[in-house]
């Protein structure tokens, strides 16, 4: 599918299932009642490629049920539900170079035992967290992305998900730049800063190792544990001019 307009339907703006392999380049999808795009079923595998994916009633991107999805170079903005979504046990995604903002729900949303890697995205103004990893099993690898002037928190890591952030930069964001709770965080060499709340907070019997991070003009604690059974180690974080 090249160069298309899809736009104000009833249902998904395009549906990739049943095993079938789709490549979307340079469409205009917008103003859909389901998903933007919907990714579904094991076997199944797209690959999104500049495009403009814009206020849809619910997801922008929605892959689901052990489908495959690289989305490169898209422009996610102004859906009602997350800009992506990834779900479920054997649901993949590689998300780089997009640019995802302006969403009413959460930026990107990974859960229910899902994995994605987010690379070198930029990831801006949205109204709940900016990347949501949730749920035992679920894992993300979050690289060299821009993460910011959310309404809510940077990144969010709940209910046993396990999440390494490498080399991000994460700032202005209305709660903390990252929420670990429950579950086990690596966060190295990332740049978290310029905050209107905690630059780190682990919590909840969460888990979470600091390394090289630069923390610093965070309006709360520049890293915060608390709540019973929550561990954290910090090595060589430069952690300066609190709020």
């Amino acid at each position: 599918l090249k160069s298309n307009r899809i736009h104000d339907g009833k249902h998904a703006g395009v549906c990739i299932d049943g095993k079938a392999t789709a490549t979307l380049e340079d469409n205009e999808i917008n103003s859909n009642t389901l998903p933007g795009v919907v990714v579904r079923g094991e076997g199944s595998q797209a690959l999104l490629k500049n495009n403009r994916i814009h206020d849809g009633k619910n997801a922008g991107v929605c892959i689901d049920g052990k489908a495959t999805a690289t989305l490169e170079d898209n422009e996610i903005n102004s859906n009602t539900l997350p800009g992506v979504v990834v779900r479920g046990e054997g649901s993949q995604a590689l998300l780089k170079n997009n640019r995802i903002y302006d969403g009413k729900g959460k930026g990107v949303y990974i859960d229910d035992k899902a994995t994605a890697t987010l690379e070198d995205n930029d990831i801006n103004s949205n109204t709940q967290p900016g990347v949501f990893v949730r749920g035992e099993g679920s894992q993300a690898l979050l690289k060299s992305n821009r993460i910011y002037d959310g309404k809510n928190g940077g990144v969010y890591i709940g209910n046993k998900a396990t999440a390494t952030l490498e080399d991000n930069d994460i700032h202005s964001n209305a709660r903390p730049g990252v929420y670990d709770e429950g579950s086990q965080a690596l966060l190295e060499s990332n740049r978290i800063h310029d905050g209107n709340s905690a630059g780190v907070q682990i919590r909840n019997n969460a888990t979470a190792t600091l390394e090289d991070n630069d923390i610093h003009s965070n309006t709360g604690c520049g890293v915060q544990v608390n709540g019973e059974g929550s561990q954290g180690l910090l090595n060589r974080n430069r952690i300066h001019n609190i709020r």
